[in-house]
């Protein structure tokens, strides 16, 4: 048994099924999909990350990492704590994030100072929204969530191939 508990979390497994690992825990609901940047961090979205009002979130999950919810805390009652409080990168409120990862082939993608692209799909308001995120900086800490741009929204329309951005 690696972990018992209600936590959903963030896992790791060989294709063979052994070597069953947690990378991060959280008391919440729905982690949806996960990346990594070229140094390995593992950026991710999830939903109901906050309860009451409602929050979809950007997250760094961080290796150990113990994300908490203000109002399940006996999920995670018991389990080590990384920090006080976890860093959330942004959040989207209630739009059910439903996919998410780096746009690899993005033009801008140039060296290693250059912002990295992390395209994220907004169900309720079928939007993809694209974040820049520092390229050569660690997204870490409470204090890096400023450093994310405010987003630019890509809308495709799901009756075309036509691709609109809007500022």
């Amino acid at each position: 048994m690696v972990f018992e508990g209600k936590s959903s979390g963030i896992w790791s497994v060989k294709p063979d099924g052994t070597d069953v690992q947690w990378h991060a825990l959280l008391a919440g609901d729905n982690p949806v999909e996960v990346d990594f940047t070229p140094q390995g961090e593992v950026i991710g979205v999830q939903n109901l990350y906050y309860g009451q009002p409602r929050g979809d979130t950007l997250v760094h999950w961080l290796t150990g990492g113990v994300y908490e919810r203000v109002d399940l805390p006996h999920i995670i009652a018991g389990l080590p704590r990384t920090l006080p409080t976890m860093p959330v990168m942004h959040n989207f409120g209630h739009v059910a994030v439903s996919g998410a990862c780096f746009w690899k082939s993005f033009p801008e993608n140039r060296g290693a100072d250059a912002p990295l692209q992390f395209l994220v799909t907004h169900f309720n308001t079928q939007r993809v929204v694209r974040m820049e995120l520092p390229g050569k900086a660690r997204p870490t800490g409470p204090s890096r969530t400023s450093s994310l741009n405010s987003p630019t929204l890509m809308c495709i329309s799901p009756m075309s191939s036509r691709l609109r951005t809007v500022r």
